[in-house]
């Protein structure tokens, strides 16, 4: 497992993709280490609740 507590220094991370599988263990990993973050995601209203205290957030028009 990543330590996040050592290679990121203080601030909020936003964890892009955080609806698939590997967003989801890293936000995970994230709370387990009492870190703030983000989620971002395609449809925020299927995810609201889905992590914790992160964040939850959507993005707004076309991503390229």
């Amino acid at each position: 497992p990543v330590d996040f507590t050592t290679s990121v220094q203080g601030g909020m991370i936003a964890v892009v993709g955080a609806g698939g599988p590997t967003g989801f263990e890293v936000l995970k990993a994230l709370a387990a280490q009492g870190r703030s973050a983000r989620a971002v995601v395609r449809s925020p209203e299927k995810y609201a609740g889905k992590f914790g205290h992160a964040e939850v957030l959507g993005r707004r028009g076309p991503m390229f």
